[in-house]
């Protein structure tokens, strides 16, 4: 038996009975609200496609969840690579906008080290601090409501493709 005669022998199944009238086919059941069967299995074919097409979930730890708005909130006017500090009794207190940057550099440091078996894959380019900070903060203009995850995935693959293209 075919998958399609499979489902059309479930569909007379589960339909007689019902109050359903017969057209040709068992796929032109019509309910009694007037909805053709067909029309039904074709909703909820789309529902799973869409499912089946969405973005794989990433369980995010750290500021990397927040969106770039709040990143860029945090920057005030320190320049790319900079940020305000205080010493106070306990130590030194740094600007938020750093933890936004060492979790970046944790991210890039991250993906390498998943693909510490191909070197090709890594991002080995040189870059510094304030040449990072500078990208986010242009990427994060560019898309405030995205979160910081997507913009340190966007610079991986930025980083990536301009490493290609050089050789």
């Amino acid at each position: 038996m075919t998958p399609v005669s499979l489902i059309k022998s479930l569909i007379v199944a589960a339909c007689s009975g019902h109050g359903e009238r017969w057209v040709h086919d068992p796929m032109d059941v019509v309910t009694n609200e007037g909805v053709s069967m067909r029309s039904m299995i074709l909703g909820l074919l789309l529902l799973m496609a869409n499912v089946a097409h969405a973005e794989p979930l990433t369980y995010v730890i750290g500021l990397g969840h927040f969106s770039c708005g709040q990143f860029i909130a945090t920057i005030g006017k320190n320049p790319p690579g900079r940020s305000q500090s205080i010493q106070t009794g306990d130590g030194e207190m740094v600007g938020e906008n750093v933890g936004y940057l060492q979790w970046m550099m944790g991210f890039v440091s991250g993906f390498n080290a998943a693909h510490a078996d191909d070197v090709q894959q890594q991002v080995v380019r040189e870059f510094d601090v304030a040449g990072m900070d500078l990208w986010l903060r242009n990427w994060c203009n560019k898309h405030p409501t995205q979160k910081i995850l997507h913009g340190a995935s966007a610079f991986i693959d930025e980083m990536r493709s301009n490493t290609e293209k050089r050789k």
